[in-house]
């Protein structure tokens, strides 16, 4: 292990250590103040150096009142405050735009209109995560959907708006499109309704917007995949058990993968099912659907799918460890210890590498675990 910096600041001291591929990156920064809480799962970008190689990491992740950005790899940069701002609520998302990033969460405004006391807060990065400019406070949005994208001009992310009054009592899902100084440049509504999980995600060039919806007449779950949300929209369909409650697509082959998180047999038991999805048309053609895998050591919303040029992996933790599993065909179970208190991983591929993500403490270090040779 190669200590990276170990720096007294303000009578709180942070400390980064890094090891290489197929062991730890870890992170870590003083308490900060601010609500109590659990927190969110890291949100993390890579940019490679365009033969495979992992490249350079960059992590942020939220605790309190704060936004921690820090860069492992190729490039480094210590753990740093983007934000500290009372309002803030819901996790933080990165993403890679123009020359550097843009990180975005919400944020609650107490002396705004009724309807629109939270709204979406953004703060551009340079390559070197360092802050440039003012944060951009900006229209509505209570809950952000899971992995906004970028299409290296704009970003874009789905938010839930939820109902506020009896003459509207639905929930609103809707698209928006962020500039490189976090300005919201387009918005467009794309269905109302009751949302338990909603995700993004680009295929060739083409924005997707996918969400959970329970159907309390049917007592079942529906999955939907808005193809092309910002053109000719198609919607793929794909019915689920009641219980399913966690959502995460990436673009496969024809069509789109979800790894969707569901309630299983026996009590305590958590259940993750895989789907393959394409389209014929407006038909939709659901390829496989099974469980991949089912314990009640499984931590219930604590899993993730990615995808690399070796297949579909998912992560997870499992008593104390985070787990990353290969898909088809069923790979190698590898983990990591994760530490106390573990958040929800994200994970992400690159080449032939799995990278998985977390944070222990409720919040008080990120880390990222890459495995080669997966899945």
């Amino acid at each position: 292990m190669r200590a990276m910096a170990a720096e007294a600041h303000g009578g709180a001291r942070r400390a980064i250590a890094v090891m290489i591929a197929g062991a730890v990156m870890a992170v870590a920064v003083s308490r900060c103040e601010g609500p109590a809480g659990r927190a969110g799962p890291p949100s993390m970008v890579v940019d490679g150096a365009g033969d495979g190689s992992v490249g350079t990491v960059t992590i942020a992740w939220d605790r309190g009142t704060r936004i921690y950005v820090e860069q492992v790899g190729a490039r480094k940069a210590r753990a740093k405050v983007v934000l500290d701002d009372p309002g803030l609520r819901g996790r933080a998302e990165i993403v890679r735009l123009g020359d550097g990033y843009l990180v975005m969460a919400t944020h609650h405004h107490p002396e705004a209109e009724k309807e629109f006391t939270n709204r979406i807060v953004a703060v551009p990065l340079d390559r070197d995560a360092r802050v440039v400019g003012e944060p951009s406070y900006a229209w509505s949005g209570d809950v952000l959907c899971d992995r906004p994208v970028s299409d290296g001009t704009h970003a874009y992310v789905g938010a839930v708006n939820r109902a506020t009054s009896h003459r509207h009592p639905f929930d609103d899902l809707d698209l928006y499109e962020l500039g490189a100084t976090g300005e919201i440049t387009r918005s467009w509504h794309v269905t109302n309704g009751g949302f338990r999980s909603c995700t993004t995600a680009l295929r060739d060039g083409k924005l997707a917007l996918a969400y959970l919806r329970y159907d309390h007449d049917a007592k079942q779950t529906v999955l939907w995949i808005v193809q092309d949300a910002i053109g000719q929209r198609t919607w793929l369909r794909a019915v689920l058990p009641a219980s399913a409650r966690a959502l995460r697509v990436v673009p496969y082959e024809a069509g789109f993968a979800a790894l969707v998180e569901e309630a299983g047999a026996t009590e305590h038991e958590v259940a993750l099912r895989i789907l393959v999805l394409s389209a014929d048309g407006d038909e939709t053609r659901i390829e496989s659907s099974r469980v991949l895998v089912a314990s009640a050591a499984i931590d219930p919303f604590s899993s993730d799918l990615g995808t690399n040029a070796r297949g579909l992996f998912v992560t997870y933790t499992a008593r104390g460890r985070a787990r990353v599993l290969g898909v088809e065909p069923r790979g190698v179970d590898r983990g990591h210890d994760t530490g106390p208190r573990p958040s929800r991983t994200r994970a992400l591929g690159v080449g032939n590498h799995c990278l998985v993500a977390w944070t222990t403490g409720d919040g008080a270090r990120a880390r990222v675990a890459p495995f080669d040779d997966c899945p």
